[in-house]
């Protein structure tokens, strides 16, 4: 048996998640008897703020593990952590992946005098799940990207938060940039036999404002571009913009499609005028 004292998150919480999470399959919740992997046992001593912990050697270096990952204070996280099982993906790969795209704007708005502490995601290698301790606001963020990164892969994969103007509506950017970019990929896809579309998924986080960009890297330029060109054809007042989904339409293409796009956003200057579009 082994005692860990706790510091940040509540003993019988954190026993209520890792019953939870270490039940084994088929196993009802409350059935009396060795019911979690491992044959591990799970107490909490409410007055101390301890868990004890009783198995094999192994078993309890996991849940101590499991634990410490968790018992770090995360500023306006309530309750005890959340768990997200990955289906087709590494969950070690995206825990990192996800890691990084939630800790750059959460360095931003501390950057400019809050408080925020970064959310924590861990993987669970065992169940090939997620342990995700963060705000509700940040939780739902993290929970819409695993749902969309959560796929087979087909090529390396990569992460980029990219900074939107303020007075875009940023999260109609994001679903028809992704969606127009996939379109594109998968249309390729089918004229030519053996290519392997490359996928992007792109999140919002409404506060910086900034997308967070998932996928396939060779994409991320596309997206990239897309972005910086809206910036430069700022007007005066608030920017606003609008992305026209496209479909079948080869992947080549796609550079010339989004700077049509962009000539179209101008105001019209292109037509009519005598200018010549690029």
């Amino acid at each position: 048996m082994r005692v860990i004292p706790l510091e940040f998150i509540d003993a019988t919480e954190t026993q209520t998640i890792l019953t939870e999470y270490l039940r084994k399959p088929g196993a009802r919740p409350g059935q009396a008897g060795a019911a979690l992997v491992g044959d591990v046992r799970v107490q909490a001593s409410a007055s101390m703020n301890t868990l004890m912990v009783s198995g094999s050697s192994a078993q309890i270096d996991r849940v101590q593990r499991i634990v410490e990952g968790l018992d770090r204070e995360v500023e306006g996280a309530t309750g005890a952590p959340q768990i997200i099982p990955v289906k087709n993906t590494s969950a070690a790969q995206l825990a990192t992946t996800l890691s990084r795209m939630f800790t750059e704007p959460a360095r931003t708005r501390t950057g400019r005098g809050t408080t925020e502490s970064v959310p924590l995601i861990l993987a669970d290698d065992t169940t090939n799940s997620l342990i995700v301790k963060a705000r509700k606001v940040d939780y739902n963020l993290i929970a819409e990207m695993t749902s969309k990164l959560d796929t087979e892969p087909v090529g390396p994969t990569g992460m980029e938060v990219i900074q939107i103007e303020r007075g875009v509506n940023a999260r109609q950017l994001a679903q028809e940039i992704e969606r127009t970019v996939n379109a594109g990929e998968q249309a390729k896809a089918r004229q030519q036999a053996g290519y392997r579309a490359a996928q992007v998924a792109i999140g919002v986080d409404d506060r910086v404002p900034a997308l967070l960009v998932a996928g396939s890297p060779e994409m991320f330029s596309t997206v990239r571009q897309l972005v910086e060109r809206l910036k430069e054809m700022k007007p005066t007042g608030s920017m606003s913009a609008k992305v026209i989904p496209v479909r079948n339409i080869p992947a080549a293409d796609m550079k010339r499609v989004l700077e049509q796009l962009i000539n179209q956003q101008s105001g019209g200057t292109t037509q009519g005028t005598g200018a010549r579009r690029r």
